[in-house]
């Protein structure tokens, strides 16, 4: 398996590790070193994984698994090899968002749902953030980012 950039790579800026995904596995691509493997599909109904975002402490990411059947799901792991731990079942990738936010699509809805990044654990119910989000449904895609400073874009458009 080599490593081919889909869905996403994430680079995490302190360290200038970059997660990039394959189809099968999630590989490492440290400043100046040969690419490792981070993660690789557990089970067969697991069609890709994508989407890897870094959490603050720059060692934990998140990362969105398309499944054949049921439901998506995000995960987090670590570069450090911890194992991988269910977050939520969804449709969109998903992303930390200071201050102890994830952000993710449902239904071409922008939601911030608080996020306990000591527990891993999603708090109270989603909010909306916005509307009519350019979301594809069958790839988890949805097109929005937001800086560690507060800042959110996202593009306008229709689920697909």
């Amino acid at each position: 398996m080599s490593p081919t950039p889909r869905g996403g790579g994430r680079l995490e800026p302190q360290r200038g590790d970059r997660v990039s995904p394959g189809r099968v596995a999630l590989w490492c691509f440290r400043r100046g070193g040969s690419p490792q493997l981070v993660l690789e599909r557990k089970a067969p109904e697991e069609l890709d994984l994508r989407f890897p975002s870094f959490l603050p402490d720059g060692d934990r990411f998140l990362y969105f698994v398309r499944r054949a059947q049921g439901q998506n799901r995000i995960y987090v792991s670590s570069l450090g090899g911890a194992p991988p731990k269910l977050i939520h079942e969804g449709q969109s990738r998903a992303i930390f968002a200071p201050p102890g936010h994830l952000l993710f699509a449902r239904d071409g809805v922008l939601l911030a749902q608080r996020f306990d990044e000591r527990s891993l654990q999603l708090l109270g119910e989603p909010r909306p953030l916005a509307n009519r989000i350019l979301h594809f449904r069958s790839n988890g895609g949805a097109n929005f980012s937001a800086s560690d400073r507060g800042m959110l874009a996202y593009t306008e458009g229709p689920m697909s």
